[in-house]
């Protein structure tokens, strides 16, 4: 589940970022992101929980940088064979998180840096 921390404010006010994640987490969700605009981005499974920072980049157009950040998640799950782990129930670790939200933090700057929802194809990156 991706959602903004300004989602996670609308749908638990007065909600810590964290309890919001751990609350998702214990509804059987099994994997959580909540994006933070320039801040980047909160991944946690129920084996980790890790802040991936968003790289520094001018921004033109924020218009499509979560759907482009849950797009390079999704892409990530496939193409690492995670996809099945986590159907399968297993938890991602700290450093697969890392991993994967560093490509698509990645992915949702280049995004911002363009006018209109324009995301990089994968030889750009």
């Amino acid at each position: 589940m991706k959602l903004s921390d300004e989602d996670a404010a609308w749908l638990y006010p007065g909600t810590s970022v964290e309890a919001v994640v751990d609350r998702l987490l214990g509804l059987g969700i099994r994997l959580v992101g909540v994006t933070r605009g320039a801040g980047g981005v909160r991944l946690a499974s129920s084996a980790a929980s890790v802040d991936v920072g968003a790289p520094r980049v001018q921004v033109a157009d924020t218009i499509g940088a979560g759907d482009s950040l849950m797009g390079a998640l999704v892409q990530q799950l496939v193409v690492r064979d995670l996809a099945a782990d986590l159907v399968g129930g297993r938890a991602l670790t700290s450093v697969e998180l890392t991993e994967i939200g560093g490509f698509a933090t990645s992915v949702a700057a280049v995004t911002v840096s363009r006018h209109g929802a324009d995301p990089p194809w994968l030889d750009e990156l």
